[in-house]
């Protein structure tokens, strides 16, 4: 694994081009080291972790160099609107403003650090922070504290290490070999520094849990929740009433035209209406599911769970819509048995809605991993709204269908279970 060692007089040109308002030309001067570490940062992969921490050590690995220019040009980074990287981004215009670093230092020098040690954890490149006494650290808050873990020095009997010039007076020693064995008292040395950081962190964690969430502010969250639950509710039982209001004046005139003998075809346009209606849903369930896709990435597991209780209302509505005019055409084609387009529109609904009851038989399982989101798109991939066939497609088939494969149509499969969802106040 490579090293790479930030040296004081690396790290006091940096300081001394941030204070004079010469960023761009430091940039410029040490541009082949900075594109190295930035491609190196580019390989990193961030685990899953706190959302915070995730989003701001992604930031930092794939916009390292945009980062640097904003000392220069505050326009250069364009950010996805999210609360945590747009704050970064106005602290770190503010640290240029101020020159005050004790802020910016304070708050985000953690996620720093975390990157340093994905990148040494998965074998890209061990960089060290060199301190006031010359030694290397493991990271900027070590090397701040004065907690030592190895000092990089050349040893000349290494012929795999070579020295690296980055544009100031020292070279910087980079190796390729295994780092050199850390003294038993320094190892003593770091897990304690460790021990009592975990000791800290864990004590704070306990203190969150025992207090819990301030009480007004989870009786608000709980009241936003319940009432986006109740408008979505209302909003699937009146479009739900408004459907069949439609749907009955539509079948109603379809049943005129049957007992009149009129052809289906010199109806095709109030048919093709129709048609669409029916489309219209499952239409609905794809753009819903695109929109919880791309949400789902960016929230929590309590915030995919209420995106993901949206989406299940809109795919029992659209279930609930299908099996409602597949009912409506039984009637109509138990009557009117020599009527085969009917057969085949019922047909076709009827295996629409049965992809869309296993959709939500998925649903009902809800767990925020990998293998359930996958589940998810297999099942979704599946529902195509052009199933639901246009009027011209039902004339192509009728030239060659058999009455006999259509006497008997499938009902839609039903589900096996629902989800009960009860709140506890």
């Amino acid at each position: 694994m490579q090293k790479f060692v930030m040296t004081l007089e690396f790290q006091q040109h940096f300081l001394e081009a941030f204070e004079n308002n010469t960023m761009e030309q430091w940039y410029k001067k040490h541009e082949q080291l900075l594109l190295r570490i930035s491609e190196d940062l580019k390989r990193v992969k961030i685990p899953r972790c706190e959302k915070k921490k995730e989003e701001l050590c992604k930031l930092i690995c794939d916009s390292f160099l945009l980062l640097l220019t904003l000392f220069w040009d505050p326009t250069a980074l364009g950010l996805k609107p999210k609360f945590r990287t747009k704050k970064f981004k106005a602290r770190l215009i503010e640290l240029n403003q101020t020159k005050n670093w004790t802020p910016f230092r304070s708050k985000y020098i953690y996620y720093f650090d975390s990157v340093l040690a994905y990148m040494r954890e998965q074998g890209i490149v061990d960089i060290r922070v060199q301190g006031s006494d010359r030694v290397g650290y493991y990271g900027f808050d070590d090397a701040i504290q004065c907690a030592p873990i190895q000092q990089q020095i050349p040893d000349p009997r290494n012929k795999n290490q070579r020295l690296v010039s980055t544009g100031y007076s020292t070279p910087t020693p980079v190796s390729y070999s295994t780092p050199a064995p850390v003294s038993s008292n320094q190892k003593v040395r770091t897990t304690k520094i460790n021990d009592r950081k975990a000791e800290k962190e864990y004590k704070k964690q306990l203190e969150e849990i025992r207090k819990g969430p301030e009480p007004e502010a989870f009786a608000e969250e709980l009241r936003i929740k319940r009432e986006k639950r109740e408008q979505m509710n209302r909003e699937a039982e009146e479009d739900m009433r408004q459907f069949r209001k439609e749907s009955a004046l539509r079948i109603q005139m379809f049943l005129n035209c049957i007992k009149l003998r009129i052809r289906w075809e010199e109806q095709e346009q109030e048919w093709g209406d129709w048609l669409k209606a029916v489309r219209n849903p499952v239409v609905k369930v794809k753009t819903t599911f695109l929109e919880f896709d791309y949400a789902r990435k960016n929230n929590d597991e309590e915030g995919n769970r209420t995106e993901l209780l949206y989406l299940q209302k809109c795919v029992q509505t659209a279930y609930d819509k299908l099996v409602h005019e597949f009912d409506k055409l039984k009637l109509l084609s138990d009557r009117y048995d020599d009527k085969l387009f009917l057969k085949i529109i019922q047909s076709s609904i009827s295996k629409m809605a049965t992809k869309l009851c296993g959709l939500i038989e998925a649903l009902d399982g809800f767990e925020n991993t990998s293998s359930f989101y996958n589940k998810l798109f297999t099942l979704e991939r599946k529902i195509d709204s052009t199933d639901i066939p246009t009027t011209s497609k039902i004339r192509l088939i009728c030239e060659t269908a058999k009455p006999e494969d259509y006497k008997i149509v499938e009902k839609p499969r039903a589900p096996k279970s629902h989800c009960v969802i009860t709140e506890i106040y």
